[in-house]
């Protein structure tokens, strides 16, 4: 969903984090939809506007948004470290053809846990990989053309 700066940055103050333009401007580039880009992904498409601009800049910046609980940290294979700015619950599906990353609607209070009585979940992310629509329809015309 697409936010005003104005509500980006009301947004942080009720949160408790001091608005900036390098803090609004990274939760604009994560409130596309279906987007999750990489820290260096969004260190290159700030740069350009903001040539003064450092990585570390953009690490520490993500780091306050996720204590802020602003923003989510998802990891989905190869260790590599993707944030979404997507908070309602929903799932994620990683297609291994293109690398994409699509949200999908998810109730996770109605997910059945079974064995986890004792435990506390403070987290929970539900994850699928497989082969999107595009990719599998780009295989089953290339099927077809030999």
């Amino acid at each position: 969903m697409k936010y005003t700066r104005e509500h980006l940055k009301n947004l942080l103050i009720d949160h408790g984090v001091q608005p900036s333009n390098y803090r609004i401007r990274i939760l604009e580039c994560l409130g596309q939809p279906n987007t999750h880009p990489t820290a260096d992904e969004i260190f290159q498409h700030l740069v350009e506007d903001f040539p003064t601009l450092s990585k570390m800049t953009v690490y520490n910046t993500l780091d306050v948004l996720l204590d802020s609980s602003l923003i989510r940290k998802i990891t989905m294979g190869k260790n590599e470290a993707r944030y979404d700015g997507a908070l309602s619950e929903h799932g994620h599906f990683k297609c291994h053809v293109c690398q994409q990353i699509f949200n999908f609607d998810l109730d996770l209070s109605s997910l059945p846990i079974h064995g986890l009585n004792e435990f506390k979940i403070e987290h929970k992310d539900v994850y699928f990989y497989g082969i999107c629509k595009a990719c599998s329809e780009h295989e089953s015309m290339l099927t077809e053309t030999l």
